[in-house]
């Protein structure tokens, strides 16, 4: 039926299997029929899976052969998987030995996702391989819907830029890291006659001008510098560790990239925008007790100080635009 019908499947990229154990003597594991499995299976030393010689290998799920490896390497490689970037989310299936429920408890203590006696059947073994693929195919599936969940939160959808919400939690953190000899500098972006822009080519162009912004303004700060779409044609950038005698100049690289060039609208059209800039500084003399912020019932007065350093910054904006826009004003301190 029209409009009903199921989206199309994700992809599922082939799975991978790696078997750690010793190159010296061969693994029971080696002469299984994985038929089915769909997935690729190696064989890895213990030095190899957590990556100690080189690259270390993508991998979904580890076979550690605790019959084919001494205890202590066996033991010495579940915890090394877990810590390591690239197999800490993976699956980890423990072969020990029949009979020897210390080594299988110590196992699955040592970061094992499950564990299985030597003396099982070809087919348990290859069924509980499979099982945790599939689990771990789900659990991937799961953290991208999270991790997608979370940037669609904090992310402005038109700009890839962190949204007002995200901004204002991240100033009253960056402002509880400043006292004295510390310094943080926030700054407010308004695009000059934006609805000019609108009134004369569109919507559509008034938003592939507020993508091209967003895009001049990340390249032109540092990486540890935060920048948000505020509201509207307005931005949010806060800099920390920038003293007032560097917000002048900062500020003025960012209004002089955003109208260095023309931004193409389309094919045949091109436009030129300004910005104006409201610039407020906490200064290196002006100490902002971090106990203000230690706990949620100072919640209130810790929103009071961020709402007065923007406040400072809108000023100054304002200012900016009744004095000719295209410029910056600072507010050397905030009230």
């Amino acid at each position: 039926t029209e409009g009903l019908a199921e989206g199309a499947a994700e992809f599922a990229p082939r799975r991978s299997v790696a078997v750690v154990s010793t190159t010296e003597r061969g693994s029971r594991l080696d002469d299984i029929d994985t038929q089915g499995l769909g997935a690729s299976i190696r064989r890895l030393t213990p030095q190899e899976a957590i990556g100690g010689a080189g690259d270390p290998v993508p991998v979904d799920t580890f076979v550690v052969d605790g019959t084919n490896l001494s205890m202590a390497s066996a033991f010495n490689t579940l915890p090394e998987l877990r810590a390591r970037a690239h197999s800490r989310q993976a699956a980890i299936l423990f072969i020990h030995v029949p009979d020897d429920p210390d080594s299988a408890a110590s196992a699955l203590d040592s970061g094992a996702s499950d564990i299985l006696a030597s003396d099982a059947m070809n087919e348990e073994l290859v069924h509980r391989i499979h099982a945790r693929l599939m689990r771990k195919q789900e659990e991937d599936a799961l953290r991208r819907s999270s991790e997608h969940s979370i940037k669609l939160a904090v992310t402005d959808p038109l700009t890839g830029l962190y949204n007002r919400r995200y901004a204002e939690a991240y100033l009253q953190d960056a402002l509880s890291g400043v006292g004295a000899g510390a310094s943080l500098t926030t700054m407010i972006v308004d695009i000059d006659h934006f609805k000019r822009i609108n009134d004369t080519f569109g919507h559509a162009a008034g938003d592939s001008v507020l993508r091209e912004v967003a895009k001049r303004m990340k390249k032109t700060l540092r990486a540890i510098d935060m920048v948000a779409r505020y509201g509207g044609e307005e931005f949010l950038v806060v800099l920390p560790g920038t003293e007032l005698a560097q917000a002048g100049p900062a500020a003025d690289r960012l209004r002089r990239t955003i109208g260095g060039t023309a931004i193409a609208i389309d094919a045949d059209n091109s436009t030129r925008v300004t910005v104006s800039i409201g610039v407020s500084v906490v200064a290196q003399d002006v100490e902002v007790d971090a106990s203000t912020f230690a706990t949620s019932q100072e919640t209130s007065a810790a929103n009071d100080h961020v709402a007065r350093l923007l406040q400072a910054a809108d000023k100054a904006l304002y200012l900016a635009k009744e004095t000719g826009r295209n410029r910056i004003k600072v507010a050397e301190t905030t009230p």
